[in-house]
């Protein structure tokens, strides 16, 4: 126990209740832990100065012989868009700190709190959550622990490379467009795309309501070492509450005890899906071939619906976020990367489906319903896919704001992380491929929807296989000193 951040919390929550060691133990490990790796990583935006006392109190309900939640005692961070008593939410934009501190937890904070987890921070991301990478003009870059020079991934970099790097054990954090998914792959680690509406969730202004493509699209869910701690925290964070009206918590389809997996290796020619690059496929395809070995019955499939998808999600959101101005926000209150993905991004958008208007905007909800089916009903007979995270190597820092073409090109690349949250399906985003002095590659795991529980059954079939699972020291940057 003289290394209990290395721990996961599943072995946390369980050494704490059992009594062999206490949560101002657990808390001060990964206290400890942060500030040794911080300087390097830049992962927290904020640090809960209370979070030594509220371990004390955890300590003291167990020694009362209280009811112990699942997390009881347990360290974990928060994505710094969610709703934490006594922060403003800023949504990785400096001039938001000014904003009305929250008065209430938001939904998924709420349940974790009442698990008895400990909060010891928020976890950064890129302004408005809008890149793929989570850097910006104001804080600069969150590092990649595997590789200070690429992306940490975004929104949710902060929380991966906390987690990567053994600061938490879970990461909460959440998924419009592989915010998830993405940063847990290149960080090494993995994390869970819930079904839309699976878990309650609430980021807006007391008296604001949430853009439509953010309630159809948007989930909140955590990132871990291991998929056991992915099933420990969807437990917690999958219960009703009053905020969000239209969750389904508690809906669940049961598991396939041996699924047919689908590889889907093309997402046909489309403007906004392309093919992986060779050592992609090759790592996708060993990927494929890890789960036939398992005993899986394994086909590769192509699903150009998939990659139509990627599109017409760009189209739905540009065009609602459009019409709420979202620029102006931007103008107002983001940075120049921001800025200029945003602008490359739209003008991408209505070069391929036009200005926006009703009709088209009508017309694409139409053609998500037709395209929705169609994927149902193909997981009938594949109840789980299998995708690349990306269809290219994790990126150098910035690489993603460089030129127009730089923009289209990524987008073709990221289809994976556009088209699941289109199809509002459960997703695991898991690293699978080491490399050596590199960033990892990584694949996604789709299931049916509301079915969580056979991808992450088929998740933890890989994770059996690949050398991740431990916390790792960051590699530190070029002239750095440690």
């Amino acid at each position: 126990m003289s290394e209990i951040w290395k721990l996961s919390a599943t072995q946390v929550a369980h050494a704490i209740a059992e009594g062999d060691i206490s949560s101002r133990e657990a808390v001060e490990a990964s206290l400890e832990r942060l500030a040794q790796v911080e300087p390097h990583l830049n992962a927290f935006s904020d640090h809960v100065a209370d979070a030594v006392r509220h371990a004390d109190e955890a300590d003291v309900r167990r020694a009362r012989g209280e009811s112990l939640g699942a997390l009881h005692g347990v360290p974990i961070a928060v994505k710094e868009n969610h709703d934490l008593v006594g922060f403003p939410t800023t949504h990785g934009v400096p001039a938001l700190r000014d904003a009305v501190p929250a008065r209430r937890n938001g939904p998924p904070v709420e349940r974790y709190v009442e698990a008895g987890a400990v909060i010891i921070g928020r976890t950064r991301m890129p302004p408005f959550g809008q890149r793929w990478t989570t850097q910006s003009d104001f804080y600069g870059p969150t590092r990649n622990p595997y590789d200070p020079s690429v992306t940490a991934g975004g929104s949710t970099g902060g929380g991966a490379a906390a987690v990567a790097a053994g600061v938490v054990s879970i990461a909460q954090g959440n998924d419009m467009g592989g915010s998830l998914r993405y940063p847990a792959s290149v960080c090494g680690v993995t994390a869970l795309r819930p079904t839309v509406r699976k878990v309650p969730w609430w980021t807006s202004g007391e008296n604001e309501g949430i853009r439509l493509a953010s309630r159809e699209f948007l989930v909140d869910g955590p990132l871990a070492r291991n998929v056991a701690d992915l099933r420990l925290a969807l437990s917690v964070i999958a219960r009703p509450d009053a905020r969000d009206p239209e969750a389904t918590p508690g809906h669940a389809l049961p598991a396939t005890d041996s699924p047919r997996i689908g590889v889907v290796v093309d997402p046909g020619d489309m403007p906004f899906a392309g093919a992986s690059s060779p050592e992609v496929d090759a790592s996708l395809r060993a990927a494929a071939a890890t789960l036939r070995s398992c005993g899986y019955e394994v086909d590769e499939i192509s699903v150009p619906a998939l990659g139509e998808a990627a599109g017409l999600w760009l189209q739905m959101t540009f065009e609602d976020y459009g019409v709420a101005s979202f620029a102006s926000e931007l103008d107002a209150f983001g940075d120049d990367g921001m800025r200029f993905k945003w602008n490359a991004v739209t003008r991408l958008v209505r070069e391929e489906f036009g200005d926006r208007s009703l009709e088209g905007y009508l017309a694409a909800v139409q053609r998500r319903s037709l395209l929705r089916r169609t994927i149902s009903e193909l997981m009938v007979d594949y109840p789980v896919l299998l995708l690349p995270n990306s269809g290219e190597e994790p990126f150098g820092l910035g690489g993603d704001v460089t030129s127009l073409d730089r923009v289209r090109e990524l987008l073709r690349s990221q289809w994976p992380s556009l088209s699941v949250p289109f199809m509002a399906l459960p997703g695991v985003g898991l690293a699978t491929q080491p490399r050596a002095g590199r960033a990892p590659l990584g694949v996604h795991l789709i299931g049916r929807a509301f079915d969580e529980e056979t991808i992450l059954r088929v998740a933890e079939q890989i994770e059996a296989t690949t050398s991740f699972g431990e916390p790792v020291d960051p590699v530190l940057p070029v002239g750095s000193r440690s």
